[in-house]
């Protein structure tokens, strides 16, 4: 259930951030936004505003604004209180600020963990498990031991207890100081050498809690952020680049509703960092695709603008309105056909 209501929060957060960007920027223009909705479906909740509608709906998947069709209607000023009825670049900063708005909300979720959690520079040397019948295992190392010296040699994190531990002779016992609990505990190792590996080991892997975390200043933070969500978004190009190409299978690497909601329980299953992360990551990839030159997407609409601004002439509406229509049948013909693959992967599982 805790997974389910994650789910929902982190899905709600991101398609919020992403339709208040195109209200905000419709509204700052004068243009009337009739409904303000957050879900799909049947409605559940609303709010009536002074000129819009703000309503929950009952599927967590999606969310829109709903512009006033009526181009005949003027404001105070003598402008079109519809969007359609404005100017080519009003319609494509309505447009594009909704990935915007998305792509700031990684930024700002990704300078917060740099700037307030920080990023691990490495691991304490503390023990996560101990291989069963290892050389750990029969010196009597357990789970939770840190490490504090080898042979006298102090221990200030998991990567020089390594380097410490390859200065050992093979074949010849080592004294391992380890604290646990309170206890200061002085054990006998016998490093065994792997020939897979080329290097001594004992038998242990570390614990992935112990991270020691850098903080970074918050304008640094910034600056980190910024370049993050750049990396992630030339990732995502790549990867979608591929999918046109045909390098990689769309239906290997791609996943509908049913396999995101999966991926994002089983990331909350493994921590608020890594959900607070995927957040983010998940706020590019929604940014992205929508600014893809597709009808029924934010890039389908800028690019019908463009295209208006270049002949300095808009489209039919009705024509727009079926564009879009052919848009809305593919995505959703798309989203039932990853859906039944998703199901299928689940049951399989």
């Amino acid at each position: 259930m805790l997974n389910i209501i994650v789910t929902v929060v982190v899905l709600g957060v991101i398609v919020l951030i992403h339709e208040l960007g195109h209200f905000w920027a419709a509204r700052s223009i004068g243009a009337s936004v009739l409904e303000f909705s957050i879900g799909m479906g049947p409605r559940l909740y609303k709010i009536e505003g002074k000129s819009t509608v703000f309503s929950l709906r009952a599927i967590p998947l999606g969310g829109y604004c709903m512009f006033d069709p009526d181009t005949t209607k003027h404001d105070s000023n003598g402008r079109p209180t519809s969007i359609l009825g404005r100017p080519a670049w009003q319609k494509i900063l309505v447009s594009l600020s909704g990935p915007l708005m998305n792509f700031i909300l990684a930024i700002l979720i990704l300078t917060m963990l740099f700037s307030a959690v920080g990023l691990p520079s490495g691991y304490r040397a503390v023990i996560g498990a101990v291989n069963p019948g290892s050389a750990a295992d029969q010196a009597g190392l357990l789970p939770g031991d840190q490490i504090i010296e080898i042979e006298n040699q102090k221990i200030a994190d998991w990567q020089e207890m390594t380097d410490i531990l390859q200065q050992q002779e093979a074949g010849q016992t080592i004294r391992v100081t380890v604290q646990r609990n309170e206890q200061r505990l002085d054990l006998e190792v016998l490093p065994a050498y792997d020939e897979a590996e080329g290097r001594l080991m004992i038998g242990i892997t570390v614990d992935e809690n112990s991270a020691i975390m850098v903080r970074y200043g918050l304008l640094q933070g910034f600056v980190m952020g910024v370049k993050q969500t750049v990396v992630l978004s030339g990732m995502m190009l790549d990867s979608i680049g591929q999918l046109i190409s045909g390098k990689a299978s769309v239906s290997e690497n791609l996943s509908g509703p049913v396999g995101l909601v999966r991926i994002i329980s089983d990331t909350a299953s493994s921590g608020a960092l890594n959900t607070i992360y995927l957040t983010a990551f998940l706020s590019i990839n929604l940014g992205l695709l929508n600014l893809l030159p597709i009808p029924a997407l934010d890039g389908g609409n800028i690019l019908i603008y463009v295209v208006e601004l270049i002949r300095r002439k808009a489209m039919d509406q009705d024509k727009e309105g079926l564009i879009h229509l052919v848009g809305y049948i593919l995505l959703f013909a798309l989203i039932i056909m990853l859906t039944f693959k998703d199901i299928v992967q689940l049951l399989g599982n």
